[in-house]
């Protein structure tokens, strides 16, 4: 990335103008190269000076700004002197003299000349989407879903950016943690398959694990990160309102619906039942007028339409189901179940 462009990416962060996806352009530049959280460091730290001068001093701090990055920018030229006379050196101080010039060339020619990674961006739109990362993980797409990452991983981990929903099976390397950077919030595994699911629309983070168990972190309220280990069978939750972070064990196969376009139910609680259709259809099921708290559901559905797997629910339940206007679904009636 440009010198320009992540430091007015900088500038949008202290300044909390920042918006989602030039969030997930800062935290890639913060992962291309180690020196570079250092640098934001730095950075944040004037930023914070400046904020102790008293309220009744006026300052133009974007001027400012423009004038620190311009000098950052600036190439430095160190006006030419007459030479001055030197003692002669001994021949160790002179071999000791070249080889410190030497290291000190190495170590620049490292972090000018080292290439830095090319990065490649996949925005699905309005459809699904598989693809393999250069570290033989499979990434399954849903729809409006956005990852990022490099053409080849370099460094002690394996990072990439993503919104969206999506379903992982991480090619296990012990000492290459795989790490997923979202919102608030990242995901951190070895090598398993789990279900990710993002939108930045949306208040909650989730992720269900299939096999394996990953780390999921969020954002607290004094803007350190927490996290817990979800196991297999096992979703995690994160909520960017709260800050909350909690796991359950209501993993099923049913978390990649999406992918799999099945849905299997055998002696389901009906909460389940209906919290699965909708995430599935993206619609609203209302049963609050239906007595239907004890009763349980068993049924399986292949790439059938909403009004189809509704029609079964009311035959199975003896419910009535109507449909509004936007497309939603009341359910009502039915006997209680013991």
């Amino acid at each position: 990335m440009e010198e320009n462009n992540y430091l007015e990416l900088i500038h949008k962060y202290l300044t909390n103008k920042i918006g989602l996806e030039e969030e997930q352009q800062l935290q890639l530049w913060l992962s291309e190269h180690p020196n570079n959280p250092a640098i934001l460091e730095d950075y944040a730290k004037t930023w914070e000076l400046s904020l102790q001068y008293k309220e009744n001093e006026s300052f133009d701090v974007d001027a400012g700004w423009k004038r620190l990055k311009t000098k950052a920018q600036a190439t430095k030229t160190i006006p030419s002197k007459a030479p001055a006379r030197i003692r002669p050196m001994t021949w160790f101080k002179r071999a000791a003299a070249v080889t410190l010039i030497l290291a000190a060339l190495g170590v620049l020619s490292h972090f000018l000349w080292t290439p830095s990674p090319q990065w490649v961006q996949v925005n699905t739109g309005e459809e699904t989407q598989q693809l393999k990362l250069p570290d033989g993980t499979n990434v399954h797409l849903n729809k409006n879903s956005h990852l990022t990452y490099p053409e080849q991983f370099t460094g002690e981990s394996r990072t990439i950016s993503f919104s969206g929903e999506a379903f992982f099976e991480v090619e296990r390397d012990v000492n290459h943690p795989f790490i997923i950077k979202s919102t608030d919030s990242e995901v951190k595994v070895l090598g398993t398959s789990f279900n990710l699911r993002s939108y930045p629309e949306e208040e909650n983070t989730e992720v269900a694990v299939l096999t394996g168990k990953v780390q999921l972190a969020g954002k607290t309220d004094n803007n350190t990160m927490t996290f817990k280990v979800i196991e297999a069978m096992e979703v995690g939750t994160y909520n960017r309102e709260d800050h909350s972070l909690h796991k359950e064990k209501t993993a099923t196969a049913n978390s990649t619906s999406w992918k799999t376009q099945e849905l299997k139910f055998v002696n389901t609680s009906i909460e389940n039942v209906v919290k699965a259709i909708a995430k599935h259809y993206q619609v609203k099921l209302d049963v609050s007028q239906a007595n239907l708290q004890a009763c349980t559901f068993t049924s399986s559905f292949s790439k059938d339409s909403i009004e189809d797997v509704m029609a079964s629910f009311a035959l199975a339940l003896n419910v009535k189901v109507e449909k509004d206007t936007e497309g939603n679904y009341r359910i009502s009636g039915g006997k209680a179940c013991q």
